[in-house]
């Protein structure tokens, strides 16, 4: 819920900001968290994954990250998952 309030007034555009002191943007936060959601919930057996394999791959743990131009998934679509 407040994840959800928190998200309500950006914009995709907004989500996808990188921010200065380093680190990753929402866009990449939020994907990650979903990825990690629906990989418990896989192993669990309480349902499927949330993305496909091909979705998830950008927001698995290491060294990559979103770089300035990049797209990243919408943030409806992540609102909608959430």
């Amino acid at each position: 819920m407040a994840l959800n309030r928190s998200l309500a007034d950006l914009t995709h555009e907004d989500n996808m900001l990188i921010p200065d002191s380093g680190g990753n943007c929402i866009n990449w936060v939020l994907e990650h968290i979903l990825t990690v959601r629906g990989l418990l919930l896989l192993v669990t057996g309480a349902g499927a994954p949330i993305f496909s394999e091909v979705e998830a791959a950008a927001f698995k743990r290491g060294p990559a990250a979103f770089k300035p131009g990049d797209k990243g998934i919408s943030l409806d679509c992540m609102k909608a998952a959430l």
